[in-house]
């Protein structure tokens, strides 16, 4: 009769694990995804602007939760040609349409606010836009 209720206690807590582990498992969710960021434009006054990085985004609607990388400038460029670690907020309504993209340059608030003008958001927007859906 031990030797039954040993085993009976060793099944009954293998099947508490096996619920728990389950329980927490939830095949609904989609786990998030990442898209390479490559975007290359050459900007009007002859400045060419290069983005490589990463954004962690998941759809639908597009939900953008991390984006960052790398920006070069080179050619004519107002804050002059550099490359600088780039953090960028990308903000969605709620269609999942691009409306803002919240540009953080550490090392540069001139590269900052030079990635702030509108022909190089517009075009970076556009660029997001049709990667991420």
């Amino acid at each position: 009769m031990r030797k039954l209720t040993i085993q009976l206690t060793a099944t009954f807590t293998l099947l508490l694990i096996a619920a728990f582990a389950l329980q927490s498992f939830k095949p609904y969710e989609k786990a998030a995804k990442i898209a390479g960021v490559d975007f290359l434009l050459t900007t009007s006054s002859g400045c060419t602007v290069n983005v490589l990085g990463n954004a962690i985004y998941d759809t639908p609607p597009l939900v953008v939760s991390g984006a960052s990388g790398r920006v070069s400038l080179s050619g004519n460029c107002a804050p002059g040609a550099r490359t600088a670690d780039v953090i960028f907020d990308v903000v969605t309504d709620s269609h999942g349409q691009i409306i803002d993209i919240k540009w953080r340059v550490p090392e540069s608030r001139a590269i900052e606010n030079y990635l702030a003008d509108p022909e190089i958001e517009d075009a970076f927007k556009a660029y997001l836009q049709q990667l991420l859906i």
